[in-house]
Formats: C-alpha cells, structure tokens, sequence
C-alpha cells in the first residue's frame, strides 16, 4: 500500500503478516500526499518497525530528484525510491515543445497544498496565480465553514479528483487542477546533470547514487568525529533551528539535547511575564 497517514501506517506496520512492503507518501509529492514530510515519516515507521513481527521493506514515493538524497534513504534502510516527473524532460517522456518549455520554467514555489484544514492535504501545481487553485481552496473553505465530518473530507477528496487533470495531459494553465509534487521542479537540473536520453540519465542517476551510497560509512563517522560538534559539545553538528512561540518549551529543548543536538529557545518579542511563564521550568530541566 502506498501510505501517509502516520495512524494509518502505525497500524499496518504492527500488523503486517500479509504485506511484504509499504510505501511512504510524503506532503512533498504529488496529488493526495501526507500532511507530514516524507523524512518524518521514514523516521516514525522506522521506529514503529523495531518491535513488529514481520518487518517491512520500505520504498519512498516521490519527493526525491537527486541520487544524494535517495542515497541518503537507501543508506539507512530504505528498499527503493520512486519516480514522479523528476525525468519528465528526458527523450522518452512523449510531450510537445510547450510542455518541455512550462516543466524547464518550473520553480520550488510553483506547487502548493490545498486540504489541510479537512485533512486531506492534496499538493497541486499553483505559481499564483493558479484559478483552478483558488477554487479548490475556496471549496475547502465552504467545507470547513460547516464542521469537518468525514462526509466532508470525501467530498472535497471527490470534487479534486474529479477535476484533476494528469500533468502530462495539461498545459499547466491556471484554469486546471494539476496534482504536482516539488520534485517536477528538478526536472530541468536532472537533464542539465545526466542528460536527456532517459535510459542513460536514468542510469547515470542509479550510479552517482551507488557512489553516494558507497561513501555512507565514511560520511557517518564523519559526523560522529565533527570539530563543530566538539567545539559545540554536542555528539552531533546539529544545531535546531528557532522559531519564535514554537521552540521556545525547555522541555523539547531538552529533548534535542538528549538526542545529541544543540538546542535553541526562541524568545521573539515575549514580554518578562510571558518569558516567566515559558521558562519557569527550566531550572528542574
């Protein structure tokens, strides 16, 4: 089964006697995805896999465009990567000159998500300017208006799909409801770095991956023997980004300390009593 709900994935993983494989659906790939990214995912199903009796291979859908990165899953146990549209600019892939010329101006920002007030977070191309968007919003929002049901999540589900259009059929014009994940937005840097013929760019990508993968070993110890991590005394040159009325909780603080991060608490424009009221427990932390 291809999956992203993380209640969903708990419960297939615990009991997993007829599945020999799941697959990870992140909120960076396309159509109806996750509300979590595809690395929290990995982590929490890694996590639930250790005690299950039948563990699981796991494959990753979508999100990935680059061999460091798929190196990066596969070298932690990952079973295998998905294509979406990273090679969508390749020899191949059957689309006309407007099409190539629309996929090559793609950018980070030119897909977003829509559903994620219902639950049912769905990740469509939008530079903007996007009319089709805006309708599936504003749908969303009459929804929302009345109280969420689960008749109201699968209408919205219902109305998306009924309007979708596949990427590959459109004109990524803003009057239609395309389903586009963020790694159709590599597709030009993937045939800058490996080519436009799709068997060789394809396998080009399988080894500069196989390289990376190969150098995992060394990469780890690496971290493990960081001069940033010593300077910071930390087992891990990692520093946890802030961000005002969200890593402002000693507790979690602690917790990226335990896990051998550096930590920050944010304090933004908190008043003393806030900042009291906030950090009044750090002293027993």
């Amino acid at each position: 089964p291809i999956i992203g709900d993380l209640h969903l994935l708990a419960a297939v993983v615990k009991d997993s006697s007829k599945i020999g494989s799941i697959v990870l659906k992140g909120c960076e790939a396309s159509g109806f995805v996750s509300a979590e990214t595809t690395l929290t995912l990995y982590a929490a199903v890694k996590e639930i896999r250790q005690t299950a009796s039948n563990p699981l291979d796991i494959l990753i859908w979508g999100g990935i465009a680059t061999p460091e990165a798929a190196a990066a899953f596969l070298a932690t146990g990952a079973a295998g990567i998905v294509f979406e549209s990273v090679h969508w600019l390749t020899d191949l892939v059957a689309i006309d000159d407007e099409q190539r010329q629309r996929l090559s101006s793609l950018r980070l920002d030119s897909t977003d998500l829509v559903g994620l007030d219902l639950g049912v977070p769905c990740r469509l191309f939008n530079k903007g300017n996007s009319l089709a968007f805006k309708k599936i919003k504003a749908f969303e929002n009459s929804l929302c208006g009345v109280g969420i049901t689960e008749a109201s999540r699968r209408a919205f589900a219902s109305h998306v799909q009924a309007r979708a259009v596949h990427p590959l059929a459109s004109r990524f014009s803003p009057d239609e409801v395309i389903p586009l994940g963020v790694e159709a937005t590599f597709a030009a840097s993937f045939v800058e770095r490996f080519g436009a013929g799709t068997e060789e760019a394809v396998q080009a990508f399988m080894d500069e991956m196989r390289r990376a993968c190969g150098l995992a070993e060394k990469k780890k110890d690496a971290w493990l023997d960081s001069p940033v991590a010593a300077e910071m005394g930390t087992l891990y040159p990692f520093i946890q980004g802030a961000m005002s009325w969200i890593t402002e909780v000693p507790e979690f603080a602690a917790l990226v300390a335990d896990a051998g991060g550096l930590p920050t608490i944010a304090l933004g424009l908190m008043d003393a009593a806030t900042l009291d009221q906030r950090l009044g427990a750090l002293p027993e932390i």
